[in-house]
C-alpha cells in the first residue's frame, strides 16, 4: 500500500522531528521495522495511499493506450492482498485520504467499490484524487495549466457533488503543503480533459456514492465528497 522508498522515510522523519506534535486528533503511520512510525494531525492533514509504484503505475498507462484498456487494477490487487492490523488500523482511522489520478486507469467493478467504501469510510470526510501538473504539462506539450486556471466550476463538477452542491458551489478550494509539491484543489474537470466518460470521473461518482449510503446506514453523515487536487512542484 506504501511506497517505502528512503526520500519518504527521510522527509517523514525530518517533519515529525522540527517540533512534536500537538494535536486532538492523531493518526499513526507504521512503516516496516521495529518502533518505525510517525504520527500526523488527523484534522488538517491527508493520507497518501499509494497502491503502486510510479513504474506501475506507467506501465499500466502504456497499456491502456496501446491496447484499449489495461489488464489489471493496481487498487483491486490491493484489497484483493493482506492487510496488516497497524495498515487497516491507519487507513480505518483516516479522516482525509488521497489517492493518486492514475490509479484509477482500470475501472473497478461495483463490488471492489464498495469493498474500497468499507475500508475507509468510518468517519472519513474527504477523498481526494491527485492529479500532477507536471506530468500533465509534458504530455500536452506547451499546454500547461495551473491550480489558478482551474477554479471555474463546470458540468462535471456539479454533478460530482450534486448531493452537496450548495455546500460546494461557495467554499474556497482546498490547499496543503507537501515536501516540494503544493496540492490545490482545482474544480474546472473539463478543462483537465475529463469527460462522464472519464475512468477517474466514473471513479470519483461510484466511490463517493457507496461511501455516502455506507455512512448513512451507519448514522454517520460526515463525508463531504470527492475533490481534486493539483499537485505542483515547488520552486525556490
Amino acid at each position: 500500500m506504501y511506497l517505502h522508498r528512503r526520500f519518504q522515510r527521510q522527509a517523514c522523519h525530518e517533519a515529525a522531528s522540527v517540533s512534536s506534535l500537538k494535536a486532538a486528533n492523531i493518526n499513526t503511520v507504521y512503516f516496516p521495522g521495529q518502533a518505525r512510525k510517525f504520527e500526523y494531525d488527523n484534522d488538517q492533514d491527508v493520507l497518501h495511499l499509494r497502491f503502486s509504484s510510479q513504474y506501475h503505475a506507467e506501465y499500466v498507462e502504456q497499456t491502456s493506450s496501446s491496447h484499449g484498456s489495461p489488464h489489471f487494477s493496481s487498487i483491486a490487487e490491493a484489497l484483493e492482498a493482506h492487510w496488516s492490523t497497524e495498515m487497516a488500523l491507519t487507513v480505518w482511522q483516516a479522516r482525509r485520504i488521497a489517492i493518486d489520478v492514475r490509479e484509477t486507469s482500470m475501472p473497478l467493478s461495483l463490488v471492489e467499490i464498495e469493498y474500497l467504501a468499507s475500508c475507509i469510510q468510518k468517519g472519513l470526510e474527504c477523498i481526494y484524487l491527485i492529479d500532477d501538473a507536471e506530468e500533465r504539462g509534458s504530455k500536452s506539450g506547451p499546454e500547461h495549466f495551473n491550480a489558478s486556471s482551474l477554479q471555474q466550476r463546470g458540468r462535471l463538477y456539479r454533478l460530482l457533488h450534486s448531493r452537496q452542491l450548495k455546500q460546494n458551489v461557495g467554499r474556497e478550494p482546498d490547499v496543503f503543503q507537501g515536501v516540494g509539491k503544493t496540492y490545490r484543489e482545482v474544480f474546472d474537470f473539463e478543462k483537465i480533459g475529463w469527460t462522464e466518460a472519464h475512468p477517474a470521473f466514473g471513479f470519483a461518482c461510484r466511490l463517493s456514492a457507496s461511501i455516502d449510503a455506507q455512512q448513512y446506514d451507519g448514522g454517520e453523515e460526515v463525508f463531504k465528497g470527492v475533490r481534486i487536487l493539483l499537485a505542483e512542484d515547488d520552486y525556490v
